[in-house]
């Protein structure tokens, strides 16, 4: 077969186009930069054009979010968010240990007990907390942690707030926000769907009438040409399962969209697969005692002007100041969610007691429900508590739960199961996602389910999940715990004793004489006061102790400063703070002297919680006679007490001994008050002792820099350099991806005690399951540091899987 020949091809031509190609590519190269900007101004019009037509879609999807966030709190009906908002806020995190790096110079928020799942010494303590924009000016997509009711979704709320208002101090510049609930996503993708389409769906669901049709285009060109901000809530509603699919859609999103910002909120548990995407880990903070009287008198306030808006005349007759001084006792240790209610339930004048299960009682009531209504929410929850592995129930599975309870002994309903549904979800009792019906907040439904088990026992059977937990925290206070609780205890601890400190939660509004109150108090005495334990373990005891706020601790706490065990001395200390007893002033006032500085340092935080005048003075002398780790220790509660400690603080930056005014530095500096910074300011420029003059100088730098106490995703192990450092010292490298993880494994073998720690340290932030081997054989070490380090590993890794680890094997 012969092949075709080619046409002649004519020399001259030849070179003539391979010249002229030649030519066209080098004048291409050499005026690429004016072609990009002529392309960029002949493009400029049309887009202009394009935003000009589009502007309006994106107006009223912003009211939309406005008007959606400003409404979505519990009682939205009757106050916009903003008129009785506090700013929420998040707990500073402790940044990873590095051995290669100087030692951080402690300061007294070092003595104090930042445990998310146990938060109230961390609230009593004023542990140091970052506003929503110092998070997230470091850059990194945030995961919000934290438990149910402790205000997730208002902050979501205020940044959506923010960002529809065109706030651009929030994250530099505009951002469209877009804010969703998982469980609204379409998830897992189908094979060749678009990254973007489960997100626009979810946002076109909640979106008005007026945005619907028009929100698909506009969204899915805002993704792929502007900046975003996604808020999504509820991962901690989500079953394992579609949390997984959730982290997988997620780590999909963030590599084609790199240019957004995200903010996920997700609960204390279960959380890993979203943390190892790179997200920054950050908790929501606590309130203190004076947060809850700021809510308080934000809600008087806003009520009084509801009251007169109604009544078009006159002033409210609300006394404020009475009502005030009575809500303001009892709220440490309780949710947002529970104290709002109470607040409620209080100026709207159908209070029915002084426990949750009233306050969650009345606010059930307010939804129009009739006992039989009652009673169907209350199969609904346990229904769904028994289900957890699913989101909720189907609206299927939801009728048929209530058309069971609803059918009268003639085969008759006595009231119609989509009657109540419909009206539970428009009432937002309910909340639909999809086709799955679930409560709008979930302490609501494990309110709902005891109150199920407390009346039906015989149709209702608890058991050992998260969701239960929480219910019987609400059943304590209706019903007989002690059958579950002797179940509880009578099992094998494992790694966090989570059955006893499960147990202990149930103990705030258990009755004073239930018998098991005895038993479980008594094995928490016993955890705190063992020698052998964890320092972490025994000061989550101490956590329980003092949520659980029974009476008869203040003489073991009082009777824990005699101890020979320091940290049992330091634990008492700060729990007698914690009580708010002003004649335990004399009791921790003396342990300013104790010869360990932690304990000093806790002795001084307690006092800084204590109102009494001599708990002021008792710092000021110690301030002035102290040694330098105690003046500051001294000078930062001082911080703490605004009308007191504040003149004292004003005093000392002035005293003659150059040591009191380094201390009044420390303190100044930890009112983080303008009148504060221009004094050190003034110290800064004006200071004749250098041994001042320099603690100003690092003061400022470090108030003036909040990227540098911000939230930050865990370093993978080949980006950490004193690994790096470690490992070149050995001789070898440390390889990029998963590879790395085995040369952490051999520092955590074969470093030093600086680096072993370290590695245990970097282990348990990225939450690392496979890492649980190595780190269970220290903990049966004689080396206190690194088996506390392999402890606090194992906890993270715990609390990141979601899942129990067994109790080491002596």
């Amino acid at each position: 077969m012969r092949l075709p020949r080619l046409p002649p091809i004519d020399r001259f031509s030849f070179w003539l186009g391979f010249a002229a190609a030649l030519l066209l590519s080098y004048l291409l190269y050499r005026f690429r930069a004016e072609l990009v900007e002529a392309r960029a101004g002949l493009l400029r019009p049309l887009r202009r054009a394009r935003e000009y037509f589009t502007s309006g879609t994106e107006r009223i999807w912003r009211e939309d979010v406005l008007r959606r966030a400003q409404t979505a709190h519990v009682a939205g009906s009757f106050f916009a968010l903003d008129e009785i908002l506090l700013p929420p806020r998040l707990l500073a995190p402790t940044p990873p240990f590095d051995p290669s790096a100087p030692p951080p110079e402690p300061d007294l928020n070092s003595a104090i007990p930042v445990m998310p799942d146990w938060p109230e010494l961390a609230a009593v303590y004023q542990a140091p907390s970052l506003s929503a924009a110092e998070a997230l000016a470091t850059q990194a997509p945030l995961l919000v942690l934290g438990g149910p009711g402790t205000g997730k979704t208002t902050l979501l709320a205020h940044l959506a707030s923010r960002l529809a208002r065109g706030d651009a101090r929030l994250l530099g510049e505009d951002y469209t926000p877009i804010w969703v609930h998982a469980a609204d996503l379409a998830l897992p993708l189908t094979p060749g769907a678009d990254i973007a389409q489960p997100l626009i769906a979810a946002a076109q669901a909640r979106a008005s009438s007026l945005t619907s049709a028009r929100l698909p285009r506009h969204l899915g060109q805002r993704l792929r040409e502007s900046r975003c901000a996604i808020l999504l809530d509820g991962l901690d509603e989500l079953p394992a399962n579609l949390l997984a699919d959730t982290a997988a859609w997620l780590g999909q999103f963030l590599q084609t969209y790199k240019q957004h910002r995200l903010v996920v909120c997700a609960g204390l548990s279960g959380y890993g697969p979203v943390l190892r995407l790179g997200f920054a880990p950050v908790s929501i903070a606590p309130w203190s005692g004076e947060d809850y009287r700021a809510l308080i008198r934000k809600w008087g306030e806003a009520w009084e002007t509801l009251i007169r808006s109604r009544r078009r005349h006159g002033p409210g007759d609300t006394d404020l100041h009475l009502i005030l001084g009575w809500l303001s006792n009892g709220n440490q240790g309780r949710t947002i969610f529970e104290v709002t209610l109470k607040t409620w339930a209080a100026f709207a004048g159908d209070a029915r007691g002084k426990r949750p299960v009233d306050w969650l009682e009345t606010y059930v009531l307010r939804h129009g429900v009739k006992p039989i209504g009652f009673q169907g929410l209350g199969r609904l929850a346990a229904a769904m508590l028994e289900r957890e592995q699913n989101l909720g129930l189907s609206r299927a599975e939801a009728l048929q739960v209530l058309e069971t309870l609803f059918t009268g002994p003639a085969g008759q309903p006595r009231i119609d199961a989509q009657d109540l549904l419909e009206d539970m979800l428009a009432r937002r009792m309910l909340a639909a996602h999809h086709d799955r019906i679930i409560f709008q907040h979930s302490l609501a439904s494990a309110y709902c389910a005891a109150t199920a088990f407390a009346n039906e026992p015989e149709l209702v059977t608890p058991n050992e999940t998260a969701g239960w937990s929480r219910a019987l925290y609400f059943y304590a206070a209706l019903g007989e715990l002690g059958p579950i609780v002797a179940r509880q205890l009578g099992q094998a601890p494992d790694l966090l004793y989570s059955q006893l400190l499960t147990s202990a939660r149930w103990l705030r509004d258990a009755p004073a004489g239930a018998r098991w109150r005895s038993d479980v108090l008594r094995q928490l005495t016993r955890l705190l006061m063992d020698g052998a334990q964890p320092a972490e373990l025994r000061l989550r005891a101490l956590g329980a102790f003092v949520a659980a706020s029974d009476p008869a601790v203040a003489a073991l706490f009082k009777q824990g400063l005699t101890s020979d065990d320091a940290l049992v001395r330091r634990m008492a200390a700060l729990g007698l703070g914690s009580l708010s007893e002003n004649a335990a002033v004399q009791y921790i006032a003396g342990q300013l002297s104790d010869p360990q500085v932690e304990v000093r340092w806790a002795a001084a935080l307690a006092l800084s919680a204590l109102t009494h005048p001599t708990a002021a003075d008792a710092l000021a002398q110690g301030l002035l006679t102290g040694d330098d780790d105690l003046r500051r220790a001294c000078a930062e509660a001082l911080a703490r007490e605004v009308e007191v400690g504040h003149p004292v603080l004003q005093e000392a930056i002035a005293h003659a001994d150059l040591s009191v005014r380094r201390a009044a530095v420390y303190g100044l500096a930890a009112t983080r008050a303008d009148w504060a910074i221009k004094t050190l300011e003034d110290v800064q420029r004006n200071e004749q002792q250098w041994y001042v003059r320099s603690a100003a100088q690092d003061m400022l730098a470090w108030l003036n820099e909040p990227e540098r106490r911000g939230p930050r995703p865990y370093a993978a192990p080949d980006a950490l350099g004193w690994l790096i450092a470690w490992a070149a010292k050995q001789g070898v490298g440390v390889p990029p991806g998963e590879a790395a993880l085995e040369v952490l494994y051999s520092a955590l073998d074969d470093g030093d005690e600086p680096t072993r720690r370290a590695a245990a340290d970097a282990l348990g932030r990225m939450g690392e399951p496979a890492g649980t081997p190595e780190l269970y054989r220290y903990l049966k070490g004689a080396n206190t540091v690194l088996r506390e380090a392999a402890f606090g590993a194992l906890a993270q890794i715990a609390a990141a899987a979601g899942q129990r680890l067994a109790a080491p094997t002596a």
